[in-house]
């Protein structure tokens, strides 16, 4: 019998923590339950998917668009671009002709948060249309979906969703956005986070007995990640998180800062010096900021926490899923609907909107009933990797 082949198709290499999550917890899957499955992973960046972990790679592009980019007459550009894309479709069937599945291993692969229509929306509608047309199936998998705001951007991601075998997501929220656009969702089903699925670091004694709290930050801009006319939304956020902080280090605490992306670094350098300006007393010692460069490193980063504040969608999850009490100051309805699932709707805002002195409140609630939530995110944990066993054994079967 031939070796079933799988793609694992997905904005990958890019530097965010949370997708490349995604994607190892699908790999550690294969290597533990079936290795002789044939994995390559379609992604943006193959050298550093390559690296990090240790599987073929192919580009999601299939190609380079310099070959038409430096033209300067428009029509020739135009007519070059035309028959690159002709190209590029007739590789990706070739390609898929070889596959006998084709996954979108989690991710929020169905939003156009800082994404234009062309990205990877575009990419998505092209390469499940050419799977399709090459009978090769594509599955969605525990993805979260919503929202999508350019017309065309959701006219791409709706096809695509239509053209696929298999559909399945990681909440309420988004299979009830996919109905919120005219999707019937009727044969779709409804699984954990595949970052539920991921084996969880060894726990390491600290050596204090001083509450950590884990400050998980992001370079957010808005929506649409506009780093010139977000600075405004960006600078907001950061004088909350300096007022929080600040609270923080004078009742006592130590913070360990906790990134998800490597874009991220510009808060947690804004931050510091922010608070060595408004907090003289402080020991430096007290605010730990130590490279993440893997979902790896974030997840021992977490562990060495006692209770988390985070922005960043798997910066909360990854807290949760290590039993860490959190409160979530999320940009999207995702961050609510996961902590509502997980028993802390309570402790929700939104990074834009989110008031400083309520958050305080929140803290001090959630640090008195800590060892209660931590028993709650236990079970929860427990019945979220169950279901995921299930549903790796639907989706590759030899289980």
């Amino acid at each position: 019998m031939a070796t079933k082949k799988i793609a694992l198709f997905g904005l990958f290499g890019v530097g965010n923590f949370g997708n490349e999550a995604s994607l190892e917890a699908v790999l550690q899957h294969v290597c533990r339950n079936q290795p002789e499955l044939d994995v390559i992973c379609v992604c943006a960046d193959p050298d550093d998917v390559t690296a990090r972990h240790h599987v073929d790679t192919i580009s999601i592009h299939m190609g380079t668009e310099s070959a038409y980019a430096t033209v300067s007459n428009s029509v020739f550009r135009l007519c070059l671009r035309a028959l690159y894309e002709l190209v590029v479709w007739i590789r990706i069937y070739h390609f898929l002709r070889t596959v006998d599945l084709v996954v979108v291993p989690g991710t929020g692969i169905l939003d156009d948060f800082g994404v234009s229509p062309w990205q990877m929306p575009y990419h998505l509608f092209r390469w499940s249309l050419i799977a399709k047309l090459a009978r090769t199936k594509f599955y969605f998998v525990s993805i979260g979906a919503g929202p999508i705001h350019h017309p065309v951007s959701r006219w791409f991601m709706k096809q695509a969703a239509r053209f696929a075998t298999y559909r399945s997501y990681r909440d309420t929220i988004s299979k009830e956005y996919m109905e919120s656009i005219a999707f019937d969702t009727q044969q779709d089903q409804i699984y954990p986070d595949l970052v539920f699925s991921l084996q969880t670091p060894i726990a390491v004694q600290r050596q204090t007995t001083r509450i950590s709290v884990g400050l998980g930050v992001m370079a957010y801009y808005g929506w649409y990640n506009d780093t010139v006319h977000g600075e405004e939304i960006y600078q907001a956020y950061l004088h909350k998180l300096v007022t929080f902080a600040s609270w923080l280090l004078r009742r006592g605490y130590s913070l360990r800062l906790l990134v998800g992306q490597q874009t991220d670094q510009r808060m947690v350098d804004d931050l510091q010096c922010a608070l060595a300006e408004q907090v003289k007393t402080y020991q430096s010692e007290r605010v730990v900021a130590e490279p993440i460069n893997s979902i790896q490193d974030l997840m021992a980063q977490i562990s060495l926490t006692d209770l988390v504040v985070g922005t960043r969608f798997h910066n909360v999850l990854c807290a949760l899923m290590l039993n860490k009490p959190v409160i979530s100051l999320g940009y999207a309805k995702k961050n609510d609907d996961l902590m509502a699932e997980m028993g802390l709707e309570p402790f929700c805002q939104h990074v834009e909107s989110f008031d400083v002195e309520q958050l305080k409140q929140q803290f001090v609630l959630l640090e008195q009933q800590a060892h209660f939530y931590r028993k709650q995110l236990c079970r929860c944990n427990d019945e979220y990797r169950q279901a995921l066993a299930q549903q790796y054994a639907l989706i590759f079967g030899g289980e």
